[in-house]
């Protein structure tokens, strides 16, 4: 079989770790993969799930299980929470028998929006393991998840790839070289976002769409940057959908002060240092118009 991580971009260090913990037969019955959005974390974990079932691809075997968050049957909205019922399903699946006889692989996709009832009845199947099963999150920040799961899963951090092994990947990918780097550096070291640019071409038309929003937003008076905010969030759209683009509204405007801090931009670390605590926010906090209000009226031109 060929080698199950072929595809990855970057991550080398996570890489050596997981292909150590194979060579043992020392892979953890929990792994975390904890990091920034598109950087990777689940494809390395569905091909550590592979590997575990000695498979090329564990998508469609019929002992791997993903969970994520459902969507809702009649609004095909985006639901807040996984559910107890999908951790009660992934409970059943690891505790059967193996139907190739082999291992038994969950993936849970977004750990972070589990339901608190989810939580705890997850931290009972990590309490008693069932030989040869295994059980994967991903998730951004690794504070939204229960110190009694993290303490009981080896944690796997994943941080931003070079731009030049991004622009690597999507030039063995056929794009051509002025567009790999310009493509790689917007991404931010995050490969998930590159290859979403080249795959898909109104990514990069919204994407420049964001950054121009983005330098007007920091020109803008403050009647100005309040009108920004409603067409961002509007008063009546629904909070999970709101959230959702605010997220990756935020991580384009985050990329873009990345590159001005790199660049000597005066105002560009105590934005990013307001971002981020306007990011954290959004997980706990029920009004997200309300937050992105103020941190538009407090940004630093």
């Amino acid at each position: 079989m060929s080698d199950v991580f072929s595809e990855v971009i970057g991550h080398e260090r996570v890489l050596r770790r997981l292909r150590a913990m194979l060579a043992n037969e020392a892979v953890p019955h929990a792994v975390v993969f904890h990091g920034p959005r598109h950087a990777g974390k689940a494809t390395v974990a569905e091909a550590l799930a592979a590997a575990l079932l000695a498979a090329q691809d564990a998508s469609s075997h019929p002992d791997f299980r993903r969970v994520e968050r459902p969507r809702d049957e009649k609004t095909d909205k985006l639901k807040k929470v996984i559910p107890i019922d999908s951790v009660r399903s992934l409970q059943h699946h690891v505790r059967m028998s193996a139907f190739l006889g082999g291992a038994k692989v969950a993936l849970i996709d977004g750990a972070e929006h589990l339901s608190e009832e989810a939580s705890n009845a997850l931290l009972k199947t990590l309490e008693e393991p069932t030989k040869r099963a295994y059980v994967l999150l991903t998730v951004e920040d690794l504070t939204r998840l229960p110190r009694t799961i993290l303490s009981r899963s080896a944690l796997m951090r994943f941080d931003r790839v070079p731009d030049a092994v991004v622009a690597d990947a999507l030039l063995a990918r056929g794009t051509a070289p002025f567009e790999a780097a310009k493509l790689a550096a917007r991404a931010d070291g995050r490969p998930g976002l590159a290859i979403g640019f080249v795959e898909q071409g109104d990514m990069v038309n919204w994407y420049e769409t964001e950054e121009r929003r983005w330098r007007s937003l920091r020109a803008a008076p403050p009647h100005r940057r309040l009108l920004e905010c409603a067409s961002l969030a509007p008063a009546r759209a629904d909070r999970e959908e709101t959230i959702e683009r605010l997220r990756d509204v935020l991580d384009v405007w985050q990329g873009f002060l990345r590159r001005e801090l790199k660049a000597g931009e005066p105002s560009a670390a105590a934005n990013l240092r307001k971002l981020s605590a306007l990011r954290s926010s959004l997980a706990v906090n029920v009004q997200p118009r309300l937050l992105l209000e103020k941190f538009a009226l407090t940004l630093d031109r």
